[in-house]
């Protein structure tokens, strides 16, 4: 093996390759492959190699990191990539070899490309959703709704309908200037990695937008940011340094933020595995064992074989969240040895330190939940029982904050459709307590996943918030979900008739009539009068 390295490397030597150039190249192919393997590995990693043995060793400093199964695979990958380099300045029978294989791969990759069913899928779907997209702004035009649509919606909902709408429009333009209208391959990776899943977020998000928190608001982030970064990956698409690092960023923060709902989704998957099995065999062996002087062995068999294909895709189903975690974990990799290529070891070392730290400042401060405004605080503390002076002094700063109160209690008073759990229920423990019959398990699982979902569970108390609406409705004379401007509707609707000017009549006739109801606690009155004109001008 050394003799080989020796010989390749004065082959390629010869061929015109730069020696310095070359050893480089092998350094830093040797330095990324040790890091892949040791992802703590120190800061400042040198690369000896002998060039007449073939021995490549690898230090920190003083320290020899290489073990001889390493150095192997160095030694070998050392003179794959002599003999990668040697295969482009061949020239004779070698090169024509090389261009054979080549051209064999061209022509597969060719064949593959060209699959006239993934272009039909591709073009289908954009076409389709083009003309939905053209269709509805036409109607909105046409009906004069769309400025009153756009004004309607706040500025995060606004973004992600202009998403939606602008999505087929984008990728279309992208694949004609690519060329890659007759690339069934790409075509499908475009569609599959990055514009259908990204069209469904982008969904999701628009029915979310309304009511998120600043963590729920960080999560849908990473997920968008999802498509992209497996098309990216997939695609094998090469970036400049700064758009490696802003590329490596959202790899760490989807990473993250991944990491942390697919720890959550684990406390369900013993239910899924183990729950969901245990329920379909008892049924079928209950079924089939009540009648067993009758039974179908052929439909039992059929049943059972119902039942295990029914559980490999529920458990493929269930190990989709572990493979994209580990696919984006992979791609967070790979931009840092991107990174590593692009800037240096140890400047790439402090770029990535950083991004982690912010990724983390970002997943910390998504989690701190800001206490009440003041004004709630007061109005919480508004005594209906008090004295009529006691009301007016603490009324007074509410009164002269009063439509700012009014959102204040709205949105404290509906915050619960902004998470996904709620600190009181119980739905996790019923669930593992039917399974595992054990109520002291099923209850710590509860409670530990509570604690654990904190940024997804409501944790206010609800007799709390019934005293702020019983109390602005005390304060101002209607509840806190109707418009003020509704209420002057209503009060112009049974405001008094002005009075008019005193007129020149006679009063001839009046009669009065007083009907009562409900035990004499109600009545209603009528009056009736007649008047004589005592003038000549009409009254």
């Amino acid at each position: 093996m050394s003799n080989n390295f020796s010989q390749l490397l004065d082959l390629a030597i010869k061929q015109g390759h730069s020696r310095s150039n070359l050893m480089a190249e092998i350094k830093q192919a040797i330095i990324a492959k040790y890091r892949e393997q040791n992802p703590k590995a120190a800061i400042g990693i040198a690369v000896l190699i002998d060039e007449e043995s073939g021995l490549i060793k690898i230090f920190a400093g003083d320290k020899d990191l290489g073990s001889e199964k390493f150095s192997q695979e160095a030694n070998q990958l050392a003179q794959n990539i002599l003999i990668n380099k040697i295969a482009q300045g061949q020239n004779g029978v070698n090169n024509q070899e090389v261009d054979e294989h080549t051209g064999r791969s061209a022509t597969k990759n060719e064949k593959n490309g060209s699959g006239i069913l993934g272009k039909i899928i591709f073009w289908a779907y954009n076409v389709y959703f083009l003309f939905f997209n053209f269709s509805m702004a036409l109607s909105l035009v046409v009906g004069q709704n769309f400025m009153e649509l756009i004004k309607s919606l706040e500025w995060t909902q606004a973004l992600t309908f202009l998403g939606i709408f602008f999505l087929p429009i984008a990728t279309v333009i992208f694949v004609i200037r690519k060329s890659l209208q007759k690339n069934s391959a790409s075509l499908m990776k475009l569609l599959f990695l990055f514009e259908l899943p990204l069209a469904v977020l982008l969904l999701l998000a628009s029915s979310l937008i309304d009511q998120t928190t600043v963590f729920t608001g960080l999560s849908l982030l990473a997920l968008l940011a999802i498509p992209l970064l497996l098309y990216m990956h997939f695609s094998k698409v090469k970036l400049a340094t700064l758009p490696t690092q802003i590329f490596g960023f959202f790899s760490q923060l989807s990473t993250v933020l991944l990491g942390y709902y697919v720890l959550l989704f684990s406390f369900f998957l013993p239910l899924i595995l183990i729950g969901l099995p245990k329920e379909f065999l008892s049924n079928f062996f209950y079924s089939s064992g009540s009648s067993i002087n009758m039974v179908n062995y052929p439909a039992m068999f059929v049943g059972l074989i119902f039942v295990l294909i029914l559980f490999i895709l529920v458990l493929s189903l269930s190990a989709l969240p572990y493979i994209l975690l580990r696919t984006l974990w992979q791609i967070t990799k790979k931009s840092q040895l991107s990174l590593i290529d692009s800037l240096g070891e140890k400047k790439a070392e402090k770029n990535i330190a950083m991004s982690w730290i912010i990724v983390l400042i970002f997943f910390a401060l998504s989690l701190f939940r800001w206490p009440d405004h003041r004004l709630l605080a007061q109005l919480s503390e508004f005594d209906q029982e008090a004295d009529y002076l006691t009301q007016e002094t603490a009324a007074a700063p509410l009164i002269e904050q009063e439509e700012k109160l009014q959102q204040l209690v709205e949105r404290k008073l509906e915050a619960r459709r902004y998470y996904l759990f709620d600190k009181d229920e119980d739905f996790l423990a019923d669930a593992y307590e039917q399974v595992f019959a054990s109520e002291i398990f099923a209850e710590a699982i509860q409670t530990t996943f509570i604690h654990l979902a904190y940024p997804l569970v409501y944790w206010e108390e609800q007799t709390n918030q019934r005293v702020l609406g019983d109390n602005f409705q005390y304060l101002f004379g209607y509840p806190y979900y109707q418009s003020k401007s509704d209420l002057e509707e209503i009060d112009i609707r049974f405001k008094k008739p002005e009075e008019e000017e005193d007129k020149d009549v006679l009063l001839t006739y009046r009669e009065i009539t007083v009907n009562t109801e409900a035990d004499g606690l109600l009545a209603r009155v009528t009056i009736e009068e007649e008047y004589e004109n005592q003038t000549n001008q009409q009254q």
